[in-house]
């Protein structure tokens, strides 16, 4: 069968370039491009020419939060460039499946790809992702939505490929949920895949290869799921337990990466620290057979210690990113991140005696923040040494418990929410209960200001690399 994957555009609309190739539609290419003809669309990836006449990048952030209008009005031209171009590969490829992958940001423009091909295409349209995971039969019952895969989605896809392909009875296949006779049809669930080391590497060959670097290439995941429980994070509806590949599973991918694409790594877990027992034996392996690569990685306060970070260092480490969120131990406590300011401080000081960067998110707007805590927020971004500072305004995901709790206080009136506007940049929605709307703006703007100027004084990149005799 032909299968065209498709990542839904969002900032593409905003005129930035905003590329993390996803890695969700490269693994299930991958475990489907033995028995199928399939092709992965990055969507949300601008041509040349567009690039050309974009004014800003996606670190502008006094850009971005001006940018939703410019957002929405794309998503509801369909005469917009990106929709006549999504709807031209559809007619070249002529699919017989379209699989679409999205968030909750991504849901609109989904939906709107999912009407296109309707319309041109007798494609069956499957969705899957963590947005149609955690809200499955809402998400069903649309119109040119025909099934939703649930959770992940190798095995799945793989099964529901070839009943598809033969006519099969799709009850049969576990993880579904779909429209039959007036009604909806959830399968059972899918247990979680219990060794990763089984999946075939993410394929990284994708439609329109110009518009992308090498940089694009070298993001890796040692594992799925996470241990902690974020309250903000949906993390746990869509991989479940914490789970880690073996060393050797990992080393052989990321040694294809290192050779084809770009001796500078990425990985993408949520905390690549958790197991110290692999984190360290990948260190030495890198430290070894890779002396001179340069990679990077997200982490916990609470799980770098001073033997963790020198092995890392040792090993090429240059930069760690650190999810802080806020500046208020109130708040932290309230987002269940079990962290202190006085740990994220101490912490901070620890990685700088290594001489790694260290570079951080912050969140702000929620429903039980109170100017004090903002302002709490504004001084740690102030005070923190940061190499670089990423700042969101807190979104509502489905499958948290900080959703249920906006959707119980009745913060969002709208059944279903409106979900264009469960966007970092729109000012529909408005959470936070105690700040004054009008006053809440305000300290938008200062604190996007804030971390745009201190970014340019900060942000550095990678040191220069090592030199192998």
């Amino acid at each position: 069968m032909k299968i065209l994957f498709i990542a839904p555009p969002n900032f593409r609309f905003r005129e930035v370039t905003y590329q993390n190739l996803s890695l969700g539609p490269a693994y299930l290419a991958a475990v489907l491009r033995k028995h199928h003809d399939v092709i992965v669309y990055d969507a949300e990836a601008p041509s040349k020419a567009e690039v050309d006449g974009f004014k800003h990048d996606y670190t502008s952030y006094e850009y971005l939060i001006t940018s939703h209008d410019k957002y929405l009005a794309g998503l509801n031209d369909e005469s917009h460039p990106v929709w006549r171009e999504i709807a031209g590969v559809i007619n070249d490829f002529s699919p017989d499946i379209i699989g679409l992958s999205t968030m909750t940001p991504s849901y609109p423009a989904a939906l709107v790809i999912a009407r296109l091909a309707k319309r041109i295409s007798p494609a069956k349209v499957i969705i899957g992702g963590v947005h149609a995971t955690t809200l499955p039969e809402e998400t069903a019952w649309q119109e040119n939505i025909d099934i939703v895969v649930r959770g992940e989605a190798e095995e799945t896809m793989v099964e529901l490929v070839a009943c598809l392909e033969q006519g099969g009875d799709l009850s049969s296949v576990k993880g579904l949920t779909y429209k039959q006779d007036g009604r909806l049809v959830n399968t059972p669930p899918r247990n979680f895949i219990s060794d990763l080391n089984k999946l075939p590497f993410p394929i990284k060959d994708v439609l329109f290869p110009e518009r992308f670097s090498s940089s694009h290439f070298i993001n890796i995941i040692a594992g799925r799921g996470c241990p902690h429980n974020c309250y903000f994070c949906a993390n746990h509806s869509l991989w479940g337990a914490h789970r880690i590949r073996s060393l050797d599973n990992i080393w052989e991918e990321l040694n294809y990466l290192y050779n084809k694409y770009d001796r500078t790594i990425m990985f993408w877990d949520d905390n690549l620290t958790v197991s110290k027992k692999l984190l360290f034996a990948l260190c030495d392996r890198m430290k070894k057979e890779t002396p001179d690569i340069l990679w990077r990685g997200e982490s916990r306060v609470d799980t770098l210690t001073p033997e963790t970070l020198i092995a890392m260092k040792e090993a090429g480490c240059w930069d760690v990113k650190l999810g802080i969120e806020s500046g208020s131990d109130k708040i932290l406590a309230y987002m269940n991140k079990k962290l202190t300011v006085k740990k994220v401080m101490d912490c901070a000081e620890m990685i700088l005696k290594t001489g790694i960067q260290f570079s951080v998110n912050f969140m702000y707007g929620l429903p039980e923040e109170t100017w004090d805590d903002l302002m709490a927020t504004l001084d740690l971004i102030k005070r923190i040494p940061a190499n670089s500072i990423a700042v969101s305004k807190f979104i509502p995901l489905p499958g948290t418990k900080l959703y249920d709790d906006v959707m119980e206080l009745g913060l969002i009136k709208d059944r279903p929410p409106r979900y264009e506007h469960l966007d970092l940049y729109s000012t529909h929605y408005y959470y936070p209960r105690h700040v004054a709307k009008d006053k809440f703006q305000e300290f938008i703007y200062e604190i996007n200001r804030v971390v745009d100027e201190k970014n340019k004084r900060t942000r550095i990149g990678p040191p220069k690399r090592k030199q192998i005799n």
